[in-house]
């Protein structure tokens, strides 16, 4: 977790990508990631996008969303018609681990997660260029999230609900 030594080889794996990437670029045309920290321990954001826009997307590569990221249909409805679609580059898987099962994984509904949870995120990186083309931008991608331990936010849940 958060200022671990594991927690640290993570970012420094980060980094040596990031060097890697930038020895095929000229030099310093590849921005530097951001040093953003919380407590004193780096950390990282990483996202990704509902939409790609129509004109750029493979037709093989559409695909719904899933039930329990859009469950009323709402950004289903808003791909009709629209210059936008959702691809499977756009899907963020969601997982618990499930060690009662031999440390298998399961589905899990992304409003699950919580605040306090200890979680694993899988991501990519995508260079995109900045600034008339000569400059590129590495951004972290988000492709899942694995709930590892939700013991911390239970506890701090019991602990709200105690004092209520």
């Amino acid at each position: 977790g958060l200022g671990s030594s594991q927690f640290q080889a993570c970012f420094d794996a980060i980094y040596d990508i990031h060097q890697s990437l930038s020895q095929h670029f000229p030099e310093n045309t590849l921005e530097r990631l951001p040093e953003i920290s919380h407590e004193g321990c780096p950390e990282i954001a990483a996202s990704n996008q509902y939409f790609t826009p129509k004109n750029i997307a493979s037709p093989d590569d559409l695909i719904p969303f899933k039930k329990c990221v859009d469950p009323q249909n709402i950004l289903q409805y808003a791909t009709m018609g629209s210059a936008f679609v959702h691809t499977a580059e756009n899907e963020v898987e969601y997982f618990e681990l499930n060690i009662s099962t031999m440390n298998r994984y399961k589905d899990m509904n992304p409003a699950s997660f919580h605040i306090g949870d200890i979680v694993e995120a899988q991501i990519s990186f995508l260079i995109v260029p900045y600034k008339s083309n000569y400059y590129f931008r590495v951004l972290p991608v988000l492709r899942a999230i694995t709930l590892l331990d939700a013991k911390f936010q239970k506890v701090h849940t019991l602990k709200y609900l105690l004092k209520s």
